[in-house]
């Protein structure tokens, strides 16, 4: 099994939409203001091929085996944050009628932020996000001197011990749109 992983390109919306939607759970619907699975993916397949968001393809690393994306991390510097997250804002309130204007930050100044990760369900188990979070971490070592932060839904033991055996500490409690997270970083 050879897994390549490279920087994304917009190409990669159609494969990446989905680990978007399923690495921010029910939070992706709340985006839209619906439970739709196909227009949650059509948001993002969209939002990866434009630049200058938190989702654009420019924020994209993938894991790639025989030509099929098995996982992602989108990551961005949390200090543009709110210059990342305008476009998308501004196209949910056109769009779908929804107003999150007011939504909390998960990410701020001096913090290298993980906002998704995913791996496809059948490759999960193997190390594979391990290795992407270890690609991520070295690609990002020119970008940023800071730390590694996410989010884990508090509820979500699985992922949550899997940060902790990749070496982040749980700093402190978000809640984002009603739900609460686990605000983690990685030194």
């Amino acid at each position: 099994m050879e897994i390549q992983f490279r920087k994304g390109k917009k190409s990669d919306s159609i494969q990446v939409a989905p680990l978007i939607v399923a690495a921010m759970g029910e939070l992706a619907y709340k985006f839209i203001g619906k439970q739709d699975y196909i227009m949650a993916c059509q948001l993002f397949a969209h939002f990866v091929t434009l630049e200058n968001n938190q989702y654009s393809y420019q924020n994209l690393y993938v894991a790639e085996l025989d030509s099929e994306i098995i996982g992602m991390i989108l990551a961005y510097d949390g200090e543009n944050l709110d210059k990342l997250r305008k476009p998308l804002l501004a196209y949910l309130a056109e769009k779908y009628a929804v107003n999150l204007n007011s939504i909390q930050d998960e990410t701020q100044e001096g913090e290298f932020y993980l906002d998704c990760i995913a791996i496809l369900p059948k490759y999960r188990g193997l190390g594979i996000a391990g290795k992407l979070l270890k690609y991520v971490k070295a690609e990002i070592t020119f970008l940023s001197p800071h730390p590694l932060g996410l989010i884990v839904e508090k509820n979500n033991n699985s992922a949550i011990n899997a940060y902790l055996k990749c070496g982040f500490d749980i700093k402190d409690e978000k809640k984002i749109l009603g739900q609460a997270y686990w605000h983690m970083q990685l030194k």
